[in-house]
């Protein structure tokens, strides 16, 4: 009688121990009462080695959409469960698991300077009784995750007919009617948010310093609810002069809280494919961003590259939002992992179709496009320019087309760039392109005024120096009659060329330097 009454006692414990009594209970002991890993207690462990969900050491750290780190077994665990993990918002089946190598080797280097053996990655089966054990906030039914889509993303009313479609789902994940985001044009409607947006358009600094440090801890939450509610285009727009703002307090607070925004996925694709206002925003707040290092990889594993690519080559967009997206562009390919993500999506293709567009329809942005291309050398960039620099028509038969010639500009003066990219000399053999070359630099002047005539000349002196750079020809096969007037070392462009490369190599050699520092080229 005792025993049963022991047994009664102890039910909702002898409940969970025959959950995780299988084979591997002697292993892998209850996932709530294990230490973070099996070192000694006396070892401080960082905190960013540590995965959220197992409190152990992680041997396998993979990144999400979010940004967050995970171990690969236990976010794997939680997409199959349909459970969102601490301290990010809903992950779907469909979402890419980035392998975080630099993690991986700062923890094994961590283990192997103190002594201590590598961390072992967590088999699937108890990576779904540490999913199990989260708290219960943390979980989603698979039918909310489809009921609640359509009614947070699409409806343009708060209709009831819509709510009743998730009768059937707790009510504790059915965020109120109120927190939905309202569609473009029906105003801000959420209570927080007009009083934030109230704050942000105050005179004094010091109430728009507090309205922003509360937008920012409004959205720091996981859940995702304060995230859809208060990504409002008039609070993106008046977010937007604080971004460069000379108020170091005011600039990091706006930037912190548009990167809270970001964290849900569904305001990225609400962004991407907004108004042209909202799209101005992004395209500003990422550039803005990419010019620091050690941003650039995390903006590019967030998925951010296909759509600034997209707003770039957009003959529709404005041209000061297509020029924000392109130096966003051109700082984000500086980090060698976005390099391959930017060349398998095509990136070489629509970059070169931009550089030969007519000045008069892009203006500067064939000499920005062309900057992305440079940075692309070692992605395949210089067997596509030789392929455009060869289906460039002669120029008997071409005669004085301005976008025949400006095409044949802007591939030697990308070729002139990347000279001293390593192994480009391999490169332009491989593909022949030193007889390319050499044919341009020996087309003749035809019965082309003054102006044309230097303009040619100095083009052929480029092909030159190109040619003497990458395949060896000597420095003094000029037929001009010059030793090497541009060959003294200097930065390529304006010295060598005078005006010949205005939107290129000046560009390159000014624009950049302009933007080194992170001035952006919106007006606010």
């Amino acid at each position: 009688m005792g025993s049963h009454g022991k047994a009664a006692r102890w039910f909702p414990n002898l409940s969970h121990n025959h959950r995780s009594s299988s084979s591997s209970a002697s292993r892998n002991p209850r996932p709530v009462t294990p230490p973070p890993t099996d070192v000694a207690a006396s070892v401080e462990i960082p905190r960013e080695f540590v995965c959220p969900i197992s409190g152990r050491l992680m041997a396998d750290p993979v990144i999400i959409v979010t940004g967050h780190t995970y171990e690969r077994s236990c976010i794997q665990a939680c997409k199959d469960l349909r459970v969102v993990p601490p301290g990010a918002g809903e992950v779907s089946a469909a979402d890419l698991l980035i392998p975080n190598l630099a993690l991986r080797a700062a923890i094994f280097n961590w283990c192997g300077s103190r002594g201590l053996d590598p961390p072992q990655a967590v088999d699937p089966s108890t990576a779904k009784l540490f999913v199990r054990d989260l708290p219960q906030r943390g979980r989603r039914s698979p039918k909310t995750s489809i009921d609640l889509s359509p009614q947070i993303f699409h409806s343009p009313t708060n209709s009831s007919s819509n709510v009743a479609t998730t009768t059937s789902s707790s009510s504790s994940d059915i965020p109120p009617s109120d927190q939905i985001l309202p569609s473009p044009g029906s105003g801000l409607s959420h209570p927080l948010g007009r009083e934030i947006l109230t704050g942000l358009k105050a005179p004094q600094i010091s109430e728009q310093e507090e309205a922003v440090r509360f937008l920012r801890s409004s959205t720091r939450d996981g859940s995702g609810d304060n995230r859809v509610a208060l990504c409002d285009e008039k609070i993106l727009a008046a977010l937007r002069p604080m971004i460069l703002s000379r108020y170091p307090s005011l600039c990091l607070h706006a930037v912190a809280s548009l990167v809270n925004l970001s964290l849900h996925p569904p305001n990225r694709v609400r962004i991407n494919s907004a108004v042209p206002e909202a799209q101005d925003h992004a395209a500003a707040v990422l550039f803005s961003l990419s010019v620091e290092d050690d941003n650039k990889a995390a903006i590019g594993v967030l998925g951010a590259l296909p759509p600034l690519l997209h707003l770039l080559c957009r003959n529709q967009a404005e041209e000061r939002t297509r020029r924000d997206a392109g130096m966003a562009l051109y700082h984000l390919s500086m980090a060698g992992t976005n390099l391959s993500k930017l060349v398998k999506q095509g990136a070489i293709k629509s970059l070169l179709a931009l550089a030969a567009a007519p000045p008069a329809e892009a203006h500067s942005l064939p000499g920005l496009a062309l900057m992305i291309v440079c940075n692309l050398a070692s992605g395949g960039a210089v067997p596509a320019l030789a392929r455009l620099l060869r289906a460039v028509p002669p120029a008997a038969a071409a005669g004085r087309d301005s976008e025949v010639e400006l095409k044949k500009e802007y591939c030697v003066a990308a070729l002139y760039s990347m000279t001293q990219a390593a192994g480009l000399e391999e490169v332009l053999r491989a593909v022949d392109q030193e007889e390319d070359a050499a044919a341009l630099a020996e087309e003749e002047d035809g019965e082309a005024g003054a102006p044309e005539r230097a303009k040619k000349r100095r083009f052929r002196e480029m092909v030159k120096r190109t040619l003497r750079a990458t395949c060896g020809i000597a420095a003094g096969d000029d037929d001009d009659g010059g030793s090497s007037s541009c060959g003294s070392g200097d930065t390529p462009g304006s010295q060598a060329f005078g005006t010949y490369s205005e939107p290129i190599l000046r560009m390159h050699s000014s624009s950049v330097n302009a933007h080194a520092h992170g001035s952006n080229t919106t007006q606010f």
